[in-house]
């Protein structure tokens, strides 16, 4: 379970940075090259204290989507690195099965559910625990459907997202690096296969 939610919030975060512009990508590396530089200065001032040494910590696990807080709804759960190779191999094995499916017809199926504001239809059609970055708590992971019907629908079937799934264009979508995006860049909703080697969502980016 814990590797499952690790690996539906790397999809995800994949996702946001497949349809993102390179300037992100280069800001990234930049951040990730200060927090290092930063942690190296301050090794010998955080020597004389009980805080943890973060100074290895990947800026890209540690903060965005994926990113777990420190709460009680977090409790317990790991945080296991995937690295770049692994994440490429399961990428791969997801877009091969994916071409396997009729996944035209069901990103129609989740059009119409999102244009009709169907809460309970949508829900059918996520694989818990899901990665929907506009929940602020447990990192943006739903673990259950009881937990996603809790929900606003108002934020689920926000403005943005229901003219960003209006404009899909069904007949041209393709599997690429984390699935198949439904949505030109952010928002968008992301459709993998189940562990049972069904089609489902297993993300929503705002």
């Amino acid at each position: 379970m814990k590797k499952h939610v690790l690996l539906a919030a790397a999809l995800c975060m994949t996702a946001v940075m497949a349809t993102a512009c390179g300037s992100k990508h280069t800001q990234t590396q930049e951040t990730a090259a200060e927090t290092t530089t930063e942690a190296s200065d301050a090794e010998t001032k955080a020597a004389d204290t009980t805080k943890p040494d973060l100074s290895n910590v990947d800026p890209k696990m540690a903060e965005g989507p994926g990113a777990f807080e420190t709460d009680e709804s977090s409790e317990g759960v790991q945080v296991e690195e995937i690295s770049g190779e692994e994440l490429a191999k399961l990428q791969s094995e997801v877009a091969a099965k994916l071409e396997k499916t009729d996944y035209k017809s069901y990103a129609k199926e989740l059009v119409e559910i999102v244009k009709s504001k169907d809460m309970e239809g949508l829900a059918d059609h996520i694989d818990f625990p899901a990665f929907i970055s506009c929940v602020k708590t447990n990192g943006g992971m739903v673990d259950t459907k009881e937990d996603f019907m809790k929900l606003d629908p108002v934020e689920i079937f926000s403005d943005e997202m229901e003219a960003a799934i209006g404009k899909v264009d069904v007949d041209t979508l393709e599997p690429v690096m984390a699935g198949i995006v439904l949505g030109d860049g952010v928002p968008n909703i992301i459709l993998g296969i189940t562990v049972d080697g069904e089609l489902a969502i297993t993300g929503m980016n705002y």
